[in-house]
């Protein structure tokens, strides 16, 4: 009863994270202080999570991958739609496709979900350090991704799975830090 009572807000914060970003990076057509990287890298994350907890039947945290996955792919899609460097960004697309098959034959979701979700934020994180103009960053996105990985380590401890909170500590802290670059160059 604990574990939906945290796990399905959960998931519904967790849908929301991107959302934010999606839709300014889509209205906005504005890429200042983005990196498509991050996207294929929340994407294989996503895919990732979505099979190891559709295999553990843990169907809020299968329920809170969707949603992130859907925004990756809104700002992925949008990225080749109209950014400049658009055949750059797309040479990504057969890599990222064949890691994730990779993944899946070789039974590696787990590793992946827990590694992607540690990794697929620091992309973004350079580029809030190396680039001067951040307009294109979504601060309400990283407030909720803040929120949502203080979540995540509460659902880890009561769901008794420390899977889910290992890459919650390196996304509050680089969620932080974006936040306060962002604040900082605009």
């Amino acid at each position: 009863m604990l574990i939906a009572l945290i796990g399905y807000p959960l998931a519904l914060l967790s849908a929301l994270t991107i959302l934010p970003q999606s839709l300014k990076t889509l209205t906005s057509k504005n890429f200042s202080g983005l990196n498509p990287i991050t996207s294929y890298l929340g994407i294989i994350t996503m895919v990732s999570w979505s099979i190891y907890t559709f295999k553990k039947h843990d169907l809020p945290a299968l329920l809170s991958s969707l949603g992130p996955l859907i925004g990756f792919i809104l700002i992925l899609t949008a990225f080749l739609l109209y950014h400049e460097d658009r055949v750059k960004v797309s040479l990504y697309l057969l890599p990222a496709a064949a890691l994730i098959t990779l993944l899946v034959c070789l039974n590696l979701t787990r590793f992946s979900a827990v590694a992607g979700s540690t990794l697929w934020i620091l992309p973004q994180l350079y580029h809030a350090f190396i680039k001067h103009d951040l307009k294109g960053i979504s601060t309400t996105s990283y407030l909720l991704l803040l929120i949502e990985n203080l979540a995540w380590i509460l659902y880890g401890y009561f769901q008794d799975n420390v899977t889910y909170s290992y890459a919650p500590v390196v996304q509050i802290t680089a969620s932080l830090l974006i936040l306060w670059k962002t604040h900082q160059k605009k």
